[in-house]
């Protein structure tokens, strides 16, 4: 028999709190929250838990009591145990709604701080990066200023001037580049000049040459013309005279007359074949002028496809330097651009490198100027901890944890601003 009953009761008492303290202990662990931020939450559910064991304890058995309608006392007894049961569970509904509405206001009100922060630094932060930025927008518009007069100055001499990457060249390069365009442009302009003055000579020449042949042509059928005439009035001649000396001939004998016909038909052969010969003179002279217009329209041909290839090399080559000069330039922007973004990447690093290593040293040196602070204060925390009292009034208990926890998190607090 034990001679205490407050000493039982209290006994009886830390034998149900402690399981509920280590159930909730590790709970709070496993959520991922520091012990500050759960200690209020284990303070405030503490109480309705250790209700919650004392009520299951009392409804253990009850509902198996019950066996038919005739267990009056005992279905009383189920109902009085589940209206218990139901008040710890609206109890704790209640707690839930507080300790969630506490936490939407600490919410609210780190969105708050962070809010009061952001508007007195994002200001000075936009003005100070405009500032850093100004020698960056001068640059570009230095060089947005410098590749537009660029690309004007070689607008005259290039069909696009935008092929060509103006912006990052040397005033050197563009020099050159641009020397390099002009003389190609004008000596394509020349080649093209001259070729055309060698076409026109040339068709000069070949409409020269044509007329000539004309008007040999023409000299040539004129004397076949002359010629025929001559013939025709010598056969006319001879045929009169003939007709002259058939009728003088005609009181002559028979004898006479085979005479002269044999004349006549001598005179006609001859007159043939001279009417022949003067035909395939002008037949073989016409074709020898033929042949020469063929021959000279065959070399004026050659001549222009020779002039025509000739310019097309030129041509070619003067595109092929071009091109070569423009990839070299495109090589050496690409370049100077990986060598400014390599220095700005170095430059870069070694600033965070210089910020991270000022906020350790910082960091540092605070936390060996208050180390004596902070352990103390880790040590009272402690003390105050386990010198929790289990007090019987559970109103007066209930109070001094949430006390005690308050204190708790104010001295992690304090120990966290050091």
């Amino acid at each position: 028999m034990n001679d205490n009953p407050e000493k039982a009761a209290a006994t009886t008492e830390l034998e149900v709190v402690d399981p509920v303290e280590t159930k909730l202990v590790e709970y709070a662990g496993k959520t991922g929250l520091d012990q500050p931020s759960t200690a209020p939450l284990v303070a405030a559910f503490r109480p309705v838990f250790m209700e919650s064991r004392k009520v299951l304890a009392d409804a253990a058995g009850v509902a198996e009591s019950v066996k038919d309608a005739t267990c009056v006392t005992e279905i009383k007894r189920a109902r009085e145990c589940r209206l218990a049961i139901r008040r710890v569970r609206i109890a704790g509904e209640t707690v839930r709604k507080e300790q969630k509405a506490t936490a939407l206001k600490y919410g609210k009100a780190v969105d708050g701080f962070y809010n009061i922060l952001e508007a007195d630094l994002f200001p000075v932060e936009e003005s100070l990066r405009a500032a850093e930025e100004t020698a960056e927008r001068a640059e570009k518009a230095r060089k947005d200023s410098i590749e537009a007069g660029r690309r004007i100055a070689l607008a005259p001499y290039v069909t696009d001037p935008n092929l060509y990457p103006v912006r990052e060249m040397t005033d050197a390069s563009f020099a050159e580049l641009l020397n390099g365009v002009r003389v190609a442009k004008e000596q394509a302009a020349a080649a093209a000049a001259k070729a055309e003055a060698e076409r026109i000579a040339k068709e000069k020449a070949d409409a020269a040459e044509r007329e000539r042949i004309r008007q040999e042509n023409e000299r040539l059928h004129r004397e076949a013309v002359e010629r025929e005439a001559a013939a025709k009035a010598e056969r006319e001649a001879a045929e009169r005279k003939l007709a002259e000396e058939r009728a003088k001939a005609e009181a002559e004998a028979k004898a006479a007359q085979a005479k002269a016909d044999a004349e006549r038909a001598a005179l006609e052969a001859k007159a043939k074949a001279e009417r022949e010969a003067a035909e395939r003179k002008l037949a073989e002279e016409r074709a020898k002028a033929e042949a020469e217009a063929k021959a000279a329209q065959a070399k004026a041909d050659a001549e222009r496809a020779a002039l025509e290839a000739k310019a097309k090399a030129e041509r070619e080559a003067l595109e092929a330097k071009a091109r070569a000069e423009r990839e070299a330039a495109e090589a050496q922007a690409a370049k100077e651009r990986a060598a400014r973004e390599k220095a700005e990447a170095e430059l870069r690093a070694q600033r965070e490198a210089d910020e991270k290593r000022r906020k350790a040293e910082a960091a540092a040196a605070r936390k060996a100027a208050n180390a004596g602070d902070a352990e103390k204060l880790v040590a009272c925390a402690r003390a105050v901890d386990l010198a929790t009292p289990a007090l019987k009034d559970r109103d007066l208990q209930e109070r001094v944890l949430r006390k005690i926890s308050a204190l708790i998190e104010y001295l992690k607090a304090e120990h966290d601003a050091l």
